[in-house]
């Protein structure tokens, strides 16, 4: 079975968990006390946190290695710049986001300071979600050339920002397409852990006990599955030279 095989099975084989209330009725019907009952509550929603905080990890990583090519075909004012548009973004990941149980939107916030805010969050079917927001003043966004209005601009830097907060959220960027040598690939997604590499992390800190935030925070990575190649790599041999540390420790004189 390969790695892909073994991670979609993981996530569907997640058993439902028993619910808080059935958990009461359990324990009300062996006398347990009121602190007792808020005390498996909590055990109990804790439990399906984690569970499906692991489901979105293990499926995001193969919704990325799906994601399609997503190149800068685009030219702005004057053929200044290259961009890809929102359509784009969305082309390129969708398919591979709801075949594995991910929907997305966006919010958007006018604030104080004339700054206009938007955060896009992702969501995976067993519950879990996570944000990411940006903000930018309208004016920042227009080409001051381009004539564009106040609606306009508000328009523009709202799309900005969705497309912005999607990518991130989902750890892609594009490339320039330059004569077509990087049509067949995402920078950004080929400079991410792969399936493989993510499984064998994952295994790798709990087989050591080590902390994932604090794994994450040495190496100065948000999540397992949008940590770079670098910083990939940096991880596995700190915790290699960790568990050969502890090995030492504990060999017999």
């Amino acid at each position: 079975m390969s790695a892909l095989e073994k991670m979609e099975t993981s996530v569907v084989a997640i058993p439902a968990a028993t619910s808080p209330m059935r958990l009461l009725e359990i324990a009300l019907e062996k006398g347990s006390t009121v602190d007792a009952l808020e005390k498996l509550i909590g055990l109990q929603e804790r439990l399906e946190e984690t569970q499906a905080r692991k489901a979105y990890i293990a499926a995001m990583a193969l919704a990325r290695a799906k994601f399609k090519p997503l190149i800068k075909r685009h030219s702005g004012y004057n053929d200044r710049y290259k961009y890809e548009t929102i359509s784009d973004v969305s082309d390129a990941v969708d398919e591979a986001l709801t075949e594995n149980g991910f929907n997305y939107d966006w919010g958007t916030e006018d604030l104080p300071d004339g700054n206009v805010r938007v955060t896009c969050v992702v969501t995976h079917d067993m519950g879990y979600s996570r944000k990411n927001s940006l903000s930018i003043s309208p004016k920042e966004v227009a080409d001051p050339k381009a004539n564009m209005n106040a609606a306009q601009r508000l328009l523009a830097a709202v799309t900005y920002l969705q497309r912005g907060t999607l990518k991130a959220a989902l750890g892609i960027a594009a490339s320039k397409d330059t004569d077509g040598e990087t049509r067949d690939k995402i920078i950004e997604g080929s400079a991410t852990v792969t399936p493989d590499e993510f499984i064998f992390l994952n295994n790798l800190i709990d087989e050591t006990g080590a902390v994932e935030a604090k794994v994450l925070a040495s190496v100065g990575a948000s999540t397992l599955e949008t940590m770079t190649q670098k910083q990939y790599r940096e991880a596995v041999s700190k915790l290699q030279a960790w568990v050969k540390k502890a090995k030492q420790e504990v060999k017999p004189q």
